[in-house]
């Protein structure tokens, strides 16, 4: 479909004619045609009227039937998950009764799909899997294109990548064949989601991330000619996920907007659900925990609303790393309790739940629980989430627990693997971390070299940032997880004659954190902390810690060493 507004002006006029015969024709699948064009447009009330008065009709065949209920399902699945299974398990009940086997595996394939979304991937795959055979029977090469799609995103929302990535490759290949756009855009804009973006930091990457842009921006090409607002959204925030993790977080941002925009604009809540994601995911790397929670929030009320288990898990995962972001840990607790009440005793048998069990390693990370943090990253590793996310906290965890020489290994290969992978955002924050280990190991060569690359991407992805207070205060914050004996920190007179160390805890007091949270920043003990503000205050003649912030707040930003 090339031109939609045409389609829908010549469809209506066809419609038109047709009711002023003495006989008029069967018009539903005029209908039925118009809906889809209608949809594609962001027309959902246009839509939902068409496919219903097929539905309605007494000229409708079971295959018409049956396509207008997929159609006005798949309509529904962007506002209502609920009304989406209503549709789609009536017509399989029809379809089950029909000889056509494609038609059974049309709304097997599309059924398949809804429990994929909710969480459920043994009965998704299933579904999926039936259907493909049914149209590999038939020969059905455009059936087979579009459950390959459909397959390649069970797999995803299951947590099997290279499965997921499989099924995609072989589907962009046939699509490609049959000229089919649409499904090919849906095809090319998923495989980035399968590269550890902030969707899956914590599972290993089916492909890196630079390779897996290629895919998605040729989507965002192809969705731009089409100019179908919700398949132009669905590409937009996609590769935000991806560009943005490998720290071109302008881009990012701008792309999360337009899709916010565009999803707003056509009324499709679950690419603004999406969009918002990735907002809040973006705003998490530039340490704007406000900022991301605002989205959040926001996003987390919508998908409730829209009834999708895989929407709420995933927004339920980021809550929680805001949260603890800006040092909200009962709150970040809470949430994640709220929403994992088996705790370590449940399964990790799709994506949805992992997200969860990855908010709650980092919350007891957070909370200093090592032995749970170190339980659950067993647990991640056991179900093949051992991406990046899992390391780099596995290694905290073995620090807390004073094992050192564990813990370093563990850093060792999340800066692997980030590296490998084109995850800049995780690198930085993972090399500053081995900094300040290997500085406890008296490497100091060794440690220079790993804060000198964070800041290095520090610097670059502050660079990248268009707003100016964005962009020092994503530098204040940043600089400040870097060790100060690893910057060029300044002369007496402007740190007030306080040490490295204690100029350092006057940086985390500035941004508002808890004695216990600079102490895992800084991988200090809780006491130790709080001797450094005292002697700091002492020094500076302050009573409170609002005064030694607001002292800081006035100093110049620190200089990398050169």
């Amino acid at each position: 479909m090339y031109a939609p507004a045409a389609a829908i002006e010549h469809l209506s006029r066809a419609i038109g004619c047709a009711a002023r015969l003495k006989a008029p024709p069967p018009v539903v699948d005029l209908y039925r045609l118009r809906a889809l064009v209608h949809e594609a447009l962001g027309g959902f009330e246009q839509a939902r009227s068409d496919y219903e008065y097929v539905i309605s009709s007494d000229q409708a065949d079971d295959e018409t039937m049956v396509g207008a209920l997929l159609g006005l399902g798949l309509l529904w699945a962007s506002r209502d998950y609920t009304r989406t299974r209503v549709h789609y398990e009536r017509a399989i009940e029809i379809a089950r009764k029909h000889t056509d086997p494609s038609m059974l595996a049309r709304a097997l394939s599309r059924i398949g799909n809804w429990y994929s979304n909710a969480g459920r991937y043994s009965e998704a795959r299933e579904h999926c899997d039936e259907a493909l055979l049914i149209f590999r029977a038939q020969d059905d090469r455009r059936g087979v294109a579009e459950t390959l799609d459909l397959l390649g995103m069970t797999c995803l929302m299951g947590g099997r990548f290279d499965d997921s990535l499989r099924f995609f490759v072989e589907a962009v290949a046939l699509l490609e064949e049959a000229g089919d756009r649409w499904t090919l855009i849906s095809s090319l804009a998923t495989i980035p989601a399968l590269s550890g973006t902030y969707q899956s930091a914590f599972m290993k990457p089916a492909l890196p991330l630079q390779q897996a842009q290629v895919y998605g921006d040729r989507a965002l090409s192809l969705a731009q000619e089409v100019a179908v607002p919700a398949a132009l959204s669905y590409t937009m925030w996609q590769l935000s996920f991806c560009v943005g993790t490998q720290g071109q977080c302008q881009r990012a941002l701008n792309l999360a907007r337009e899709a916010l925009e565009i999803a707003t604009g056509v009324g499709h809540e679950q690419w603004a659900i999406a969009a918002r994601c990735a907002l809040g995911a973006i705003h998490i790397d530039l340490l704007d925990s406000d900022r991301a929670l605002l989205h959040l929030r926001e996003a987390r009320g919508l998908a409730a609303e829209l009834n999708s288990n895989a929407w709420v898990s995933q927004i339920t995962a980021l809550l929680a790393y805001a949260l603890v972001g800006c040092d909200e840990l009962d709150e970040a607790a809470a949430i994640v309790s709220d929403f994992e009440p088996g705790g370590l005793a449940v399964g990790l048998d799709s994506i949805a739940q992992m997200w969860v069990a990855s908010a709650a390693l980092e919350v007891a990370d957070a909370l200093g629980d090592h032995e749970v943090a170190l339980a659950r990253a067993g647990q991640m590793k056991a179900a093949g989430c051992d991406g990046t996310l899992v390391e780099h906290i596995e290694g905290r965890a073995l620090l807390g627990l004073d094992r050192r020489d564990d813990g370093r290994a563990a850093f060792d290969r999340a800066a692997s693997s980030a590296r490998e992978n084109g995850q800049r955002t995780s690198l930085w924050r993972i090399q500053a971390d081995r900094a300040a280990l290997l500085s406890q190991f008296g490497e100091r060569e060794e440690a220079r070299r790993a804060a000198n690359e964070a800041l290095a991407i520090i610097d670059a992805m502050a660079e990248d940032l268009a707003d100016p207070a964005l962009r020092e205060d994503f530098i204040v914050k940043a600089y400040s997880r870097i060790p100060a004996s690893l910057r060029k920190t300044s002369a007496v007179p402007r740190t007030g004659g306080l040490t490295a160390r204690e100029y350092e805890v006057a940086q985390q007091v500035a941004q508002g954190l808890s004695n216990r949270a600079i102490a895992k920043r800084l991988v200090l003990s809780t006491r130790t902390v709080e001797t450094h503000v005292a002697n700091a205050m002492s020094k500076l003649g302050f009573a409170s810690r609002s005064q030694l912030a607001v002292w800081f707040a006035e100093r110049p930003v620190i200089e990398t060493v050169p």
